[in-house]
C-alpha cells in the first residue's frame, strides 16, 4: 500500500510541477494600468537616429522611464505641418524597425509615431524556451509601457494627444487594445487585420501551415500562459472612447471568428468593416498598399462601415 502511495506521488509530481509552472507565469503576467501614472515618471526622450524623408524628418527616440529605457519607437513630423493634423501611434510588428518608414507613405497631416517592440519573441535554447512565458509578458508590458511614454514625448514636442489615434495591425492588437484600455488620453484606437482569442488565432496559423495538432497544442499552450493578455479581457474598457476595426474575411491569422469576438467583447462607440482577403506581411506589397489605402480612407472620414454602434447619448 505504501508502494503504491509512493508511485501515486511520484506520478503526480510533473503534474503539480506543470500546474505551478502556468500558475506563476499567468500571475506574474501584468501590464501599464495607468497612462498618467507611466508619464509621471517619464524622461525627455533621446535621439539615437535621424533620417530625412523628402517631406518630413524622422527621429529615432529611446523612451525612457525613471529606471531607464524601456523601448524605442520613429517619430516622423512633417516639413509643413498642417494645421488640422492627426498623429497615428502605431504597433505593426516586431521586424518592421526603420522599414516602417517606407510602409507608411507621408501626409502632411500626420504625424507618424512608429512602436518598436521592446524584446525579441525567438529564443533558442531550452534554458530560454523556458522562461520564453516571463519574456514574452516583460515585452507586452515595456512595450505598451513604451507607447504611453510616446505620448508623454508627444505632448513635450507641444502636439495634442486628443488628435491620436492608436493603431494596432495584426499581433499588435494586443499592444494597441492594451494601451488603449488603459491610458485615458487614448481618444481612439483602430484595429486592423487582427482579432482576439489567442488559442484561436495560434491554431489558426498553424493549421495553415498544414499542422493542425501542433497549432492545437500551441493554441492551449498560449491560452494557458498568455490568456491574460488576451484583447478579449480588456477591449471593453476602451469605451466611452471609440473603437474601429478593419477586419478580413479569410484571414489565415486572425479568423472572421477571431474578430468577430472581438467586436462584440467591445462597447460603444465601436464600428467594423469588412474586407477579404489575406493576411498583411510587410512583403506582400499589395497588401500593405491596400491597407494604407483603407487608413488613409479612415482618417478622410470615408470608410464605410458593416457595423457600427455611436456613442450613446448622455
Amino acid at each position: 500500500m505504501r508502494i503504491r502511495r509512493l508511485l501515486a506521488c511520484i506520478a503526480a509530481l510533473p503534474l503539480v510541477v506543470a500546474t505551478g509552472f502556468v500558475l506563476y507565469h499567468r500571475a506574474v503576467a501584468s501590464w501599464p494600468e495607468s497612462g498618467a501614472a507611466v508619464r509621471a515618471r517619464s524622461r525627455p526622450a533621446t535621439v539615437l537616429e535621424t533620417v530625412d524623408q523628402p517631406s518630413s524628418i524622422a527621429t529615432l527616440l529611446q523612451l525612457a522611464d525613471a529606471d531607464g529605457p524601456v523601448t524605442t519607437a520613429w517619430l516622423r513630423v512633417p516639413h509643413q505641418l498642417e494645421l488640422d493634423y492627426e498623429i497615428l501611434l502605431t504597433y505593426v510588428g516586431h521586424k518592421t524597425g526603420r522599414k516602417i518608414l517606407d510602409l507608411i507613405p507621408e501626409r502632411p497631416d500626420v504625424v507618424l509615431m512608429a512602436m518598436q517592440y521592446a524584446a525579441p519573441y525567438r529564443h533558442e535554447t531550452w534554458r530560454q524556451q523556458l522562461v520564453l512565458p516571463r519574456v514574452v509578458g516583460a515585452t507586452v508590458h515595456d512595450t505598451v509601457a513604451g507607447g504611453m511614454l510616446a505620448v508623454a514625448a508627444l505632448e513635450r514636442r507641444g502636439f495634442d494627444s486628443s488628435r491620436l489615434t492608436v493603431l494596432g495591425v495584426s499581433l499588435g492588437t494586443f499592444f494597441a487594445v492594451l494601451h488603449g484600455a488603459y491610458d485615458e488620453a487614448v481618444p481612439q484606437v483602430l484595429v486592423v487585420h487582427g482579432g482576439g482569442d489567442i488559442y484561436r488565432v495560434l491554431a489558426t496559423m498553424y493549421a495553415g501551415r498544414g499542422k493542425p495538432w501542433t497549432g492545437r497544442l500551441v493554441g492551449l499552450l498560449g491560452h494557458l500562459f498568455l490568456g491574460p493578455f488576451d484583447s478579449l479581457h480588456h477591449v471593453e474598457r476602451i469605451a466611452p472612447r471609440s473603437f474601429t476595426m478593419i477586419a478580413t474575411r479569410g484571414d489565415g491569422y486572425f479568423p472572421e471568428e477571431s474578430a468577430r469576438r472581438l467586436y462584440a467583447r467591445a462597447r460603444a462607440p465601436k464600428a467594423i468593416a469588412w474586407r477579404t482577403g489575406a493576411h498583411v506581411r510587410s512583403k506582400r506589397l499589395d497588401i500593405v498598399e491596400d491597407l494604407v489605402v483603407q487608413i488613409d480612407t479612415y482618417f478622410d472620414g470615408h470608410l464605410q462601415f458593416d457595423e457600427s454602434e455611436p456613442r450613446p447619448n448622455p
